[in-house]
């Protein structure tokens, strides 16, 4: 219950920011597709990378900076023990949100396959990590096994990206940051 506490205030407020981004520009990347191919979705792509720095960066880091107090605002001080869960619980979705226009080609494309493979690595590294850190660090173990998860999910679709697709707009990330 603790453990569930935190992951869902991490999961829950991340998760909806970076579903609520994706949903506002997937149509956008779909339309670009369809209408003008590659070139066309490249800049929808790099709109949509551009909206999701924008919404998601400051709340993660807030969370990551912020979360143990934010959860212990919302459930008092039994839940003490679960504090850093939510940092690593907002920063690991972040990254499988980021992954989400790293693998674009993959899906417009129609190449499922391969996008479940990756996917199922990672599923396949988070249960192994899970078995692996849980017994030593209890819940802690089990968040930092998830943002393994979607770091390694992240990275993979970074390298594979399609890198006529998929350009980083690194002025405005950098910009969101600050």
């Amino acid at each position: 219950g603790v453990y569930s506490v935190a992951y869902t205030v991490g999961e829950r407020t991340m998760g909806t920011l970076v579903k609520a981004v994706f949903m506002m520009a997937w149509p956008d990347i779909l339309s670009a597709w369809k209408d003008g191919g590659e070139g066309a979705a490249r800049g929808a792509v790099r709109r949509a990378l551009a909206l999701f720095g924008w919404f998601t960066v400051g709340p993660t880091l807030f969370l990551v900076v912020y979360g143990a107090d934010v959860l212990r605002w919302f459930t008092g001080p039994a839940y003490h023990d679960a504090t850093g869960v939510v940092a690593v619980v907002a920063a690991s979705m972040w990254l499988s949100g980021a992954a989400t226009y790293l693998n674009r080609h993959l899906e417009l494309g129609k190449r499922f396959g391969t996008l479940s493979g990756v996917t199922m690595l990672g599923s396949v590294v988070n249960v192994a990590l899970n078995l692996w850190l849980v017994p030593r660090f209890g819940m802690i173990g089990a968040a930092w096994a998830t943002l393994a998860n979607r770091l390694l999910n992240a990275l993979v679709f970074f390298v594979m990206r399609d890198r006529q697709l998929v350009d980083f707009p690194l002025a405005q990330l950098g910009a969101a940051v600050g």
